[in-house]
């Protein structure tokens, strides 16, 4: 993978991700296969293949990181803000 499509991984959403994890899962299994009964043209395709994958499975768990920081942040500031309205009330 290039420079500029590891770039634009982290520009697609995480179903695209994992659509295109699947396909490079796919791929891997085929060139094992392959490998096997020796009608593999280039021996390095399963390696490369398998950076790629841990790429892409790299960017989904930042990305999925990422959302639960999000969640937190947010169920945060609804306890904040619960709290202050309780203390209001109180007074």
């Amino acid at each position: 993978m290039k420079r500029n499509d590891i770039k634009i991984l982290h520009d697609k959403s995480v179903t695209e991700l994992q659509a295109q994890l699947r396909d490079l899962q796919k791929q891997l299994n085929q060139a094992k296969l392959e490998a096997v009964v020796d009608k593999l043209a280039d021996v390095n395709v399963p390696a490369k293949l398998r950076d790629d994958i841990a790429r892409i499975k790299t960017v989904l768990r930042n990305k999925q990181l990422l959302a639960e920081a999000e969640q937190k942040k947010q169920a945060q500031a609804v306890e904040a803000k619960e709290d202050k309205n309780n203390k209001d009330q109180t007074e």
